[in-house]
């Protein structure tokens, strides 16, 4: 017989695990947000030819589904694959930067959405020559009971322009989300500007203590991917992290509530 004693520790036991964990919210209450740079042509120097599998599987076993799906360095064939393979999300994408390599003509950021979008934009940062083009893709839907939540999936370059251009996608390009490869670590050029999201109002999904976590997002033991939420949205303090063998980027899921 299980006693009233063991009961009640078990029953404190999983509600201090529930205060531990995200909360999932379904789609109408802000979702979650799965982030991935998938490494589509590993460098630019050879396809990768298992990230989309995993990423469909990976979406396919979550419950509830992600209301946002953020991909950067996706290769053309790749978004046509996930299209075809994931039939409940509308994607957009700006496949800006040329290969003309068979599996892949071009490569950039996609993102995909559950339900239908209303409106789709993209556009690009400032040419820097030790980069290819980068830029960004958004879509405003009806999330959360509002018609005008605008969420972008962004790539910034690896060296100082990438603070500026973290500002601008906080202050032109004004998203209630943003997600995805800052190229950004924590301490380092560019931490400022990441800062002054975090002053402005805005707030970051994190699975470290408080803002701007340390917590690693790649292979290389560093932080460069972010999710952040502003108004009417608010991160929840948890998000997760995960290596996967597929790319040197790691998954990231961020949760937000109203």
């Amino acid at each position: 017989m299980i006693s009233s004693r063991r009961l009640a520790i078990s029953a404190l036991a999983l509600a201090v695990l529930g205060a531990l964990l995200p909360a999932c919210h379904g789609p109408g209450n802000g979702g979650l947000v799965f982030d991935w740079n998938i490494w589509g042509y590993k460098g630019n120097t050879a396809y990768n030819p298992d990230v989309v599998s995993a990423l469909v599987n990976t979406i396919s076993a979550q419950d509830p589904k992600p209301q946002y799906i953020m991909l950067q360095e996706v290769c053309s064939n790749q978004l046509a694959q996930l299209a075809a393979q994931l039939p409940e999300y509308s994607s957009a994408s700006y496949l800006q930067h040329p290969l003309g390599k068979p599996n892949c003509q071009s490569f950039g950021n996609a993102m995909f959405f559950l339900g239908n979008a209303d409106s789709v934009s993209y556009g690009l940062y400032p040419v820097n020559p030790n980069y290819e083009q980068r830029g960004y893709v958004c879509n405003v839907a009806t999330v959360g009971g509002r018609s005008d939540i605008k969420a972008c999936s962004t790539h910034l370059d690896l060296d100082a322009s990438s603070s500026a251009q973290a500002t601008y996608m906080r202050t032109t390009v004004a998203p209630h989300i943003a997600a995805g490869d800052y190229n950004i670590t924590p301490g380092h050029s560019g931490t400022a500007a990441l800062n002054d999201y975090r002053n402005n109002g805005w707030t970051e999904a994190t699975s470290g203590a408080g803002e701007l976590s340390t917590s690693s997002t790649t292979d290389g033991g560093s932080r460069r991917d972010y999710i952040w939420f502003r108004a009417p949205f608010t991160a929840d303090l948890l998000a997760r992290i995960t290596p996967r063998a597929e790319s040197d980027h790691h998954t990231y899921e961020g949760w937000s509530s109203t």
